[in-house]
This record gives C-alpha cells, structure tokens and sequence, in this order.
C-alpha cells in the first residue's frame, strides 16, 4: 500500500512547478520535508517564465533501485516545452526531514519526428519493455493544433522508439483544421 502523496501545483498564471510530497500517518496527512520547485537553480528559486503553468507528477522505479523517483512534468504553459525530470527521493532523514537533490535525468520528450512540441506535458510510469525498471510515459501538452502524442522513455531519458497518436484524427486525410478536401 503506497503511505505517500505526490501533488504538483495546477495550472493557474504564474504558477510555479512546485512539487510536495506528504505521508499518512497515524490517520492524517504529514510532512516529509520534501516541497520544491523544479526546473530552478537549486529547486526553491524562481524558475524560467516558461514553467509558470504548475506541474503534473509521477512516481516509478526509474532506475532499478527498487525505490520509487518523482517524475515531474512541466505544466501546461503557452511556449512550455514537453520537460520531464527525475528526482531521487532521500528518506535517510526520518519523517519531515525528507530531501530531493537535483534532478538525476532531465529531457525534452521526443515523439519520434522531428517537430517541437510545446505547452506542457503529462507523465506516468509503467514498465513498457518489460525489464523491471520503469519507463516514463510523457504525453505532450494541450494545444488546439497540436496532436495528442504519447511517448515513451527509458529512466535514463532515452527515447524508446515507442510513440503513437493517443486520439486519431477523425479523418485522417482531413483534419478539421484543415477543412475537407484541402
């Protein structure tokens, strides 16, 4: 049974890519200690104006350790690129003295062509090649031209040659962006 709760900030204007993780103990919600901003110098300062639309988080055994990283995503933000970045957790402090240091991986998630794509991205863990280390499965971000991609990442941030659309043109020979015939 998994004891702990991994949230990102929403999206909301300036918002930063804030992530906390609180533990159930005795029947309430706690502090570990973990609580920072990612994609800043140091994880507490200001980040880059781009990450200002919140985060979307993960959990998965990204390197085979056998214990669970956080995977943060970059929230939802007009020129926001698909960043995703691993973090190690350090429980050796007890309860409410635990730490996260820089990130072990940060990438740009790959959706197997060449293109940028941006405002954001969604993040899980699943183990999609079946060696026991969990993949990071990175979805791109919301945007009213922008295909639904979704992609998966070995833990070391590689690109698995894994990527398909997750909802297909209605008419694939005429998107409705592009009006019929055209």
């Amino acid at each position: 049974m998994v004891d702990e709760v991994i949230v990102g900030a929403g999206l909301g204007l300036g918002n930063a890519p804030r992530v906390k993780v609180l533990s159930f103990r005795g029947g309430a919600l706690v502090e570990t200690g973990i609580d920072f901003t990612a994609f800043a110098a140091g994880g507490r300062g200001a980040s880059d104006m781009r990450y200002g639309a919140g985060a979307r988080v993960a959990a998965g055994d990204g390197d085979g350790d056998g214990l669970a990283e956080i995977a943060v995503a970059a929230g939802s933000g007009l020129d926001t690129p698909c960043r995703v970045a691993l973090y190690r957790v350090d429980t050796s402090g007890g309860p409410g003295a635990w730490r996260v240091g820089v990130p072990f991986v940060d990438f740009t998630a790959h959706f197997g062509w060449s293109g940028y794509y941006r405002h954001g991205a969604t993040v899980g863990h699943c183990d999609a090649d079946g060696d026991g280390r969990g993949d990071v499965v990175v979805g791109a971000g919301p945007a009213l031209l922008q295909r639904p991609m979704v992609a998966v990442h070995s833990g070391e941030g590689e690109f698995s040659g894994i990527a398909f659309q997750a909802y297909p043109d209605p008419e694939q020979e005429s998107p409705w962006w592009r009006g019929p015939g055209i």
